[in-house]
């Protein structure tokens, strides 16, 4: 057995057709992260002569200081044999010093659990995974939190409706209120416009993503996206308009996009992945219902030194009065 990196190509969802796999191991999802990071991306194959047996959806980020190949956002999944998962790190590392790889991070959704291998760190965040299986609107509806109705009803009593983005102007808006969100969090921007309108691109004009907007007498005060594909809603970006909060549009927008999620008759609604530490986060997303499922991640570095740098470099980036200037930045670029 052997492991081989295969680049994006035309024949990319050939190769994991054979296999149980999720949307983000297709291409049309890998050229979106292409797109969206400008960045390569590969599928790690593990094979016996012609035979594939495991595979990952990989992304490598070239930083120049610290080159990083990681299981791509949002969910890098292993499909395959996943028994032999404990084999394709040992070949992975036979291999990665070829390619100057400094770090790797992969990750692995609750349902695959795997032990982490020797020499990787293991860390603990959550997914947050809420089950609309069998339910309509008014189940729905019935099996919120008090406080979810109260402000949902306020949100839909003080005029704000919910309505898709129809074009790239209205993307445009809603990346600025996403910018603005990060700044009134004090958090860095993982996010790039590129990958939202490599979203829109793709996957909007399919009806398997959804721009839901929150707008108030015209005005875009908010807005969230989700994905609609396999069995499963998945919400990221969500982004608002700190003038607007009182009036309620994040939970509006949210219980719009489960609403979509049922009328697709879909199985689940993801809120995605939290922080182990980020309380509120994990408040916001459980008061709907959602369960807190663990996800964890494996981290090796290849080059100590190298990483050391790479990590003093990102806690000044990441200081919160610094990463606020960048956002700045960012706005005046609009």
């Amino acid at each position: 057995m052997e492991i081989e990196l295969h680049p994006l190509a035309e024949h990319w969802d050939s190769l994991i057709s054979p296999f149980k796999h999720t949307f983000f191991e297709t291409s049309i999802w890998a050229k979106i992260i292409k797109q969206g990071y400008g960045c390569d991306v590969f599928l790690i194959l593990l094979r016996d002569n012609n035979r594939i047996l495991l595979g990952l959806p990989t992304m490598v980020l070239n930083f120049k200081i610290l080159k990083l190949l990681l299981a791509y956002y949002p969910y890098g999944n292993f499909f395959g044999d996943l028994s032999l998962i404990p084999h394709f790190f040992k070949e992975l590392d036979k291999v990665l010093d070829k390619f100057n790889i400094h770090r790797v991070r992969i990750t692995e959704k609750s349902n695959n659990s795997i032990i982490g291998p020797p020499g990787y760190r293991q860390c603990l965040s959550w997914q947050h995974i809420l089950d609309i299986e069998g339910k309509d609107v008014e189940s729905l509806w019935s099996g919120y939190k008090k406080r979810v109705r109260r402000d949902v009803s306020r949100a839909e009593r003080l005029g704000i409706t919910i309505t898709p983005a129809q074009n790239e102007e209205e993307i445009d808006q809603y990346y600025h209120l996403y910018i603005q969100t990060m700044i009134r969090n004090r958090a860095f921007r993982p996010h790039t416009k590129k990958l939202y309108n490599a979203i829109f691109h793709f996957l909007g004009k399919k009806e398997k993503a959804s721009f839901l907007l929150a707008k108030l007498n015209g005005r875009i005060i908010g807005g969230i996206i989700v994905i609609l594909v396999d069995d499963t809603a998945y919400y990221l970006g969500n982004a608002s308009d700190v003038k607007y909060l009182k009036l309620c549009p994040n939970d509006l927008l949210l219980h719009s996009g489960i609403k979509l999620a049922l009328s697709r008759n879909l199985k689940y609604f993801d809120f995605m992945t939290t922080s182990f530490d980020d309380y509120a986060l994990m408040n916001f997303k459980e008061k709907w219902g959602a369960k807190r499922l663990p996800f964890y991640t494996f981290e090796k570095n290849l080059s100590l030194f190298r990483s050391k740098i790479w990590d003093f470099l990102w806690r000044i980036g990441n200081n919160k009065f610094l990463t606020n200037i960048f956002n700045k930045l960012q706005l005046l670029k609009k």
